[in-house]
């Protein structure tokens, strides 16, 4: 059971941020209203309930040119809250000594974001293959017994969001479909025991799983420019097959 001095402190806290975001005090007053006809046990059960779903929350209402919140508001609000709006960031990835990181020469605006492990690797991918024999003819990726070692759309989503465009890049290109790649980055591990992405070749035609998609659309008679600009296949205009 809540206990009462429980429930004035978070009525207290409540009124208190939306007071500082409304000068007007209508919605502290709209909230006092509503938690005034709760009992102790109604009141918890409300918190309980907004805790659990995270489409509810209390929600600031607002009139244009009335009581809109601007950031000295907002700021009152974020110091009741315990939240800084302004910090200096670092950039520890940006740096060659990870013990002395840039930082940003003033406060600059923050925000913050629950981040959650991604579903798919959480639930999904608790295992992984070590052989990618089994591919798709048309696609050249992994399929059948192998498929679990294939990045999915949440593992390409999360690289691009974090800014990991050369990863993004290695995972979809020799590590995927492109056969041409694979075949000289093997060699140049068999033979170095590194491979250098800048050395490879990296052409659209010898993307697989692009190239079907623009095959099909050619043939429907729609117009892609995926591969070439118009109604022809690469190997229709490539200088190297007219040689």
């Amino acid at each position: 059971m809540l206990k009462k001095s429980t429930r004035k402190a978070m009525e207290e806290k409540i009124y208190s941020v939306f007071s500082a975001m409304d000068k007007t005090g209508a919605n502290t007053k709209k909230y006092k209203e509503l938690f005034s006809k709760m009992s102790d046990k109604e009141f918890e059960q409300y918190m309980v309930n907004m805790f659990n779903d995270h489409r509810l929350f209390l929600t600031l209402d607002m009139q244009t040119y009335k009581n809109e919140p601007d950031m000295e508001t907002l700021e009152k609000a974020g110091k009741i809250l315990g939240v800084s709006l302004y910090e200096r960031v670092c950039y520890p990835h940006m740096s060659t000594d990870p013990e002395h990181p840039f930082v940003t020469r003033y406060e600059v605006p923050v925000g913050y974001i629950h981040l959650k492990r991604l579903q798919q690797m959480k639930r999904k991918k608790n295992s992984t293959s070590t052989n990618i024999n089994s591919r798709d003819a048309k696609t050249g990726q992994v399929t059948g017994k192998d498929k679990n070692s294939r990045s999915s759309d949440a593992e390409n989503y999360g690289m691009i969001a974090y800014g990991a465009k050369e990863a993004a890049k290695e995972f979809l290109s020799f590590r995927a479909d492109d056969m041409t790649m694979k075949t000289e980055a093997y060699a140049q591990i068999q033979k170095n025991g590194f491979v250098d992405m800048a050395d490879l070749t990296d052409r659209l035609e010898n993307k697989k799983t692009l190239n079907t998609l623009n095959t099909y659309l050619i043939c429907m008679g729609l117009m892609s420019d995926l591969v070439t600009p118009g109604y022809v296949l690469q190997s229709t205009i490539d200088d190297r097959e007219l040689k």
